[in-house]
């Protein structure tokens, strides 16, 4: 291994770190922190600094896979899809009082989990503003959750391979997966629980697809309503969590292989 440098945009800073990356050099762009249009200033950094590797930390929602698309494809990088792994990734099917049906291509427990991890943080410790001390913080995480509404998980590799990961086959296609939940753990949720997030997502779908009515005081019920069902349940939903430290051992791991998977292919 060689001492390679990572710049990190969450402190604006330089630090030497062990990585098996040879002299490329690792650059973080979180998105909260970058002033502008966000794609735009990586693809600038691209030209720039086209050896390096460049983790986009941002929600990279559907609307956003042809821009990704066009960055690599100007910058000659190489995407590498980042994705909770199966116990997270699998379709929820939402069927409204109209009888509609919308699939989303992540779990429920993946929804609980994320509300409860936005509202147990640090009150302005997210570069975003988004913690415990938002108002509607978890109706915010439902709409989030809502941009992927009609892909299902089995079509979530087809689709990123489609608009992003261009270079690849769906056989060789290397996404890194991260643990999110325990192997083996039970993902149950509680009925209660179960049955407010399945509200909360039909009230978003009524929003967004404006066919009906919603008043603020409709988001404000729903937003007690998540809380107190999220921390009244907190301790069953934390004991189904992966270890945050083996999450990212995971991480870091495969995206090392990964780039030295192209070093060895270039260097052919």
């Amino acid at each position: 291994k060689k001492c390679s440098k990572i710049w990190n945009s969450r402190n604006n800073n330089l630090a030497s770190i062990e990585t098996p990356f040879k002299d490329r050099q690792i650059i973080v762009f979180e998105g909260d922190k970058i002033e502008g249009k966000y794609w735009p200033h990586i693809l600038k950094r691209r030209l720039e600094q086209s050896s390096s590797v460049t983790i986009t930390d941002k929600n990279s929602t559907p609307n956003a896979w042809d821009i990704i698309k066009e960055v690599s494809e100007k910058s000659k990088a190489v995407p590498l899809p980042i994705l909770p792994d199966a116990t997270a990734l699998s379709t929820t099917i939402v069927t409204s009082k109209t009888h509609a049906q919308s699939c989303y291509p992540f779990s429920l427990q993946y929804l609980a989990m994320c509300m409860l991890r936005v509202l147990t943080r640090p009150a302005g410790s997210h570069n975003g503003k988004l913690d415990g001390e938002t108002v509607n913080a978890c109706m915010i995480v439902v709409k989030f959750y809502s941009l992927y509404r009609g892909i299902s998980a089995d079509d979530m590799n087809s689709s990123i391979l489609d608009r992003v990961a261009f270079n690849y086959t769906e056989e060789d296609c290397p996404i890194v997966t991260v643990p999110f939940f325990k192997d083996g753990c039970d993902l149950e949720l509680p009925s209660d629980l179960r049955d407010c997030l399945l509200d909360a997502l039909h009230l978003q779908y009524v929003i967004d697809t404006k066919t009906g009515e919603v008043k603020e005081d409709d988001l404000v019920a729903m937003e007690t309503r998540l809380r107190k069902l999220l921390i009244l349940h907190q301790v069953r939903l934390k004991s189904m969590s992966a270890p945050v430290d083996d999450s990212r051992e995971k991480f870091l791991s495969q995206i090392a292989d990964r780039v030295m998977d192209m070093d060895t292919i270039f260097q052919m």
